[in-house]
């Protein structure tokens, strides 16, 4: 959760203006969660654990475009657009690249996940299935 937290630089003291964390341990702790549920359920099913994932990166990107695009939501409904004499408020209005930022972590994870899955899909086909040629290897000349 600390590395999540790191590349989301979501830290008291570099959010002067809400001068708190923006993202709770709970939501960063659940992201991670459903981000290796996400993992361990596609196509070829796996059984990893946060302490045996062989690309903890993967991880990270996938959680991180998770709490990127949790926190455009809630941004997005919160939003308030006012004007008084004159001047334009906006209340709780976020950068709009933030968006942007959920989706090339999520292509980051995605490119990984892609990356891992083929790996783990080709380790079990090679060292689990024999080839119906193997008799030929084992004919003694």
């Amino acid at each position: 959760m600390k590395a999540l937290r790191v590349m989301l630089v979501d830290f008291k003291e570099l959010n002067p203006l809400i001068k708190s964390k923006e993202s709770s341990d709970d939501k960063l702790g659940l992201m991670l969660d459903l981000i290796l549920a996400d993992f361990n359920g596609d196509t070829p099913p796996t059984d990893f654990r946060f302490e045996t994932f062989p690309n903890p990166n993967c991880l990270l990107q996938g959680a991180l475009a998770m709490t990127l695009d949790a926190s455009c939501i809630m941004h997005a409904r919160n939003q308030l657009n006012y004007q008084d004499d004159g001047v334009a408020f906006e209340d709780f209005g976020k950068d709009p690249r933030l968006g942007p930022l959920a989706q090339k972590h999520l292509q980051n994870y995605l490119r990984l996940t892609d990356n891992l899955k083929r790996m783990i899909n080709a380790g079990n086909c090679f060292s689990e299935y024999g080839s119906e040629y193997s008799w030929v290897n084992r004919i003694i000349r």
